[in-house]
């Protein structure tokens, strides 16, 4: 890990987990996070997987780093690594931003009292095993993030205190995403006319994006419709 020290202008010490090796959504708003809050003058860490995605962009930007093996979520090896760093370097705050990520933080702070656990939860999935309710958002998890009031809803219909729970809806950077933002014309690549609609769904290919829903709406779309176009 690079040499971390404060700049004066906040005492906390965050240590943001994510253990994806790829480089998906949840991994870009991590890492957003992180640029920003350093941008506040916050103090940050990431810690992740050597060799992953969030790794490599995050050490572009001079973001620091702790690279640990997160291999599952009982890697024990890692988790008696990060409560060391968390207890030697004084990190007051561990963000998980993933499933696995989640247990390891949970079990990497168990006991620390200065050291509070912060959950993202971006998946509309239910809780419903009795282990997870009672042990991963258990009262040992001070505050679950949620990406929208619908997750957050879920979670508190599977008795998750309503309290502990809070929608922050994921942001971006427009500017990122304007028309020739890569030097190419999207319409010209694909021979689309200026006058045709464009329809655009980005996701990772997984069952829970639901792209076969998308299709079979493309497609009666497309019979009445056949200048509109799906990408």
């Amino acid at each position: 890990v690079r040499t971390i020290e404060g700049n004066g202008m906040n005492d906390l010490f965050i240590a943001h987990i994510d253990t994806q090796k790829t480089w998906r959504g949840g991994e870009r708003q991590a890492l957003e996070l992180i640029k920003g809050l350093n941008g506040l003058g916050q103090r940050n860490v990431l810690v992740c997987k050597p060799g992953s995605e969030i790794s490599r962009r995050a050490d572009e930007i001079g973001v620091d780093i702790l690279q640990l093996p997160l291999q599952g979520e009982w890697d024990v090896y890692s988790v008696y690594k990060l409560r060391s760093f968390i207890k030697s370097e004084g990190v007051n705050i561990v963000h998980t931003h993933t499933s696995h990520a989640h247990t390891l933080g949970l079990l990497a702070t168990k006991g620390l009292n200065s050291c509070k656990l912060v959950v993202s939860r971006r998946v509309d999935f239910h809780v419903n095993n009795f282990f997870s309710r009672k042990f991963k958002y258990g009262s040992s998890v001070d505050m679950i993030i949620t990406v929208s009031d619908a997750v957050r809803r879920i979670l508190v219909e599977d008795g998750i205190s309503s309290d502990r729970v809070m929608t922050i809806r994921s942001g971006f950077i427009t500017g990122e995403f304007s028309e020739n933002a890569n030097g190419t014309d999207i319409r010209k690549e694909y021979g689309i006319p200026d006058e045709a609609i464009v329809i655009i769904t980005v996701a990772a290919l997984v069952p829970h994006k639901s792209h076969h829903d998308l299709l079979k709406a493309a497609h009666r779309v497309v019979k009445k419709h056949p200048d509109v176009k799906f990408l």
